[in-house]
């Protein structure tokens, strides 16, 4: 992980490299330290071990889905800010109710995805 000035640390996790790549190609032109995951319990260890500035996770993916990874770090203590993105829209109020900040279904715009960004940091 490369330094930057501002040193904030987003954890993109996605079961899918491609919507991790395609993420952190977004906010490339931030300057962020990017850490990334392809399941929740992955995440959780990586979560633990880094302490993120920001989480965006999916919902659906194996070994520990993004629901079960965001009541994790919630009981943890951890205030962090969450977007949680999901092609399932039931999957998404679920979220809410388990300390995710933000939703997004996907397909998402690059504009709300950034917009998101910027209101939770």
């Amino acid at each position: 992980m490369k330094s930057t000035k501002n040193n904030l640390k987003v954890l993109v996790v996605d079961d899918d490299v491609q919507s991790r790549n395609l993420i952190m190609e977004i906010f490339k032109p931030f300057s962020f330290d990017f850490l990334t995951a392809e399941n929740g319990h992955d995440a959780l260890l990586k979560f633990k071990e880094c302490q993120p500035s920001i989480v965006i996770t999916d919902l659906q993916m194996p070994k520990m889905d993004g629901l079960e990874f965001i009541e994790s770090i919630r009981e943890l203590g951890s205030m962090v800010p969450v977007i949680a993105v999901s092609g399932a829209g039931s999957m998404l109020t679920e979220a809410l109710s388990l300390g995710a900040n933000s939703v997004l279904e996907k397909p998402f715009s690059i504009e709300d995805i950034i917009e998101l960004l910027k209101k939770h940091l």
